[in-house]
């Protein structure tokens, strides 16, 4: 899940936030305590795909290329 999170450029923060769960229930996924729900890892699978497909607008800067 770390990585479907970095290449969506989510934290985990901001995935619990989208999916209305507490960050606990995150962070438990992430670390394995608890098992994911699939159908909110085809879900994450699916969001990084389409960000990977549709290029970033031209003329914005991300984070990464800043400072």
């Amino acid at each position: 899940m770390t990585y479907l999170l970095a290449r969506i450029g989510w934290s985990q923060t901001e995935l619990a936030d989208r999916l209305g769960v507490n960050s606990r229930t995150v962070r438990r996924w992430v670390s394995g305590q608890n098992e994911t729900p699939p159908d909110v890892v085809a879900w994450l699978q699916t969001v990084a795909m389409a960000v990977e497909a549709i290029p970033q607008p031209a003329g914005w800067v991300s984070k990464s290329d800043v400072g």
